[in-house]
């Protein structure tokens, strides 16, 4: 029985020495960077805590610039598969968020899908897109200044935040677990939504709005559609403003 307990302990203690030492890597060191080519992309996914900016260009123009500490840069995932293009980071250590910083600027000319994940957020200043679906989760952001798209169909999950201005002739809007959208300054003229758990929806609406909130999730919009016909369950709210 001694026995057992002192293996267990010289166990223990081997886990905790061999986490230290992971934990314990060093990625500081002066900013560098990087130009990565890659093919023709039509869709973004982003991952890992990174901080990344889309530039549309016309033609063909593809590149990703990232900007980090060289340890960082080392473990550092920029690659297209099929017609996506993913870029992440490849290392088990981040130990008590003390990674540094990454940035990206990805140029391209057409997007029509965009994934962020993994505590990222992504800001684009003009996009044009026939159909755009963006979704963000655990905890990331997409942030789009001027966006012209036939139709949009955007998701936030996991705390996540989606703030969109431009203008659309559809869109959809889901929101789920505590995430945001604030849409108020995209124009839509048919909006359909579909808000739970303890999310937020506010959008704009100009010809229709359909749709259901739960949970303890709200539903704002503007525009003064003709028809509104938004469901209300729970604890939830639905309001013109």
């Amino acid at each position: 029985m001694i026995m057992n307990k002192i293996l267990s302990l010289l166990l223990m203690a081997l886990c905790i020495t061999s986490c230290s030492t992971i934990g314990s890597k060093d990625l500081s060191g002066p900013e560098v960077s990087k130009y990565y080519t890659v093919k023709t992309f039509t869709s973004i996914d982003i991952s890992n805590a990174i901080d990344a900016e889309f530039v549309q260009t016309q033609g063909d123009s593809l590149s990703v610039l990232v900007t980090t500490t060289e340890p960082v840069m080392k473990d550092m995932v920029v690659e297209t598969k099929g017609n996506q293009l993913l870029i992440g980071y490849n290392s088990p250590v981040f130990i008590g968020g003390n990674r540094p910083d990454i940035h990206v600027i990805i140029k391209g000319s057409h997007l029509n899908e965009i994934n962020v994940g993994g505590a990222s957020v992504l800001n684009i200043k003009t996009l044009k897109s026939d159909n755009l679906t963006a979704k963000v989760s655990g905890a990331s952001g997409l942030n789009i200044n001027s966006l012209l798209a036939t139709r949009l169909n955007a998701e936030a999950s996991g705390a996540s935040g989606l703030k969109l201005n431009g203008k659309v002739l559809e869109a959809s809007f889901n929101s789920h677990g505590a995430s945001k959208v604030d849409a108020y300054k995209l124009q839509s003229e048919q909006t359909e939504v579909n808000a739970s758990g303890a999310s937020d929806i506010r959008c704009y609406a100009s010809v229709s709005i359909t749709g259901e909130a739960s949970g303890a999730s709200n539903v704002n919009y503007v525009g003064s559609p003709k028809n509104a016909n938004v469901s209300a369950s729970g604890a939830s709210d639905v309001k013109s403003r």
